[in-house]
């Protein structure tokens, strides 16, 4: 990620955060490939979105995000550790 990029989701996290998306078509079938309860490293966390469905479709999650702030705020939206 180029400076100015992670410079902005820096600034906006929670503005980010706010925006509301549905978890995405391609990640419903890419858990459909994995076996029950595998491990995910999520590079690119974000506000959480998809994590927050990793999680309750039972995976274990590592999730990470070049902004600490945007990790932070996925951590508080899963009540789970991301960095």
């Amino acid at each position: 990620m180029d400076d100015a990029t992670l410079q902005f989701y820096r600034r906006n996290a929670g503005a980010y955060a706010g925006w509301a998306k549905a978890p995405s078509t391609r990640l419903t079938g890419f858990l459909k490939l994995l076996p029950p309860g595998g491990t995910i490293l999520e590079l690119g966390c974000g506000a959480g979105n998809h994590a927050a469905v990793m999680l309750a479709e039972g995976f274990v999650l590592r999730g990470a995000d070049g902004s600490p702030e945007m990790a932070e705020v996925a951590a508080r939206r899963i009540n789970h550790p991301a960095g």
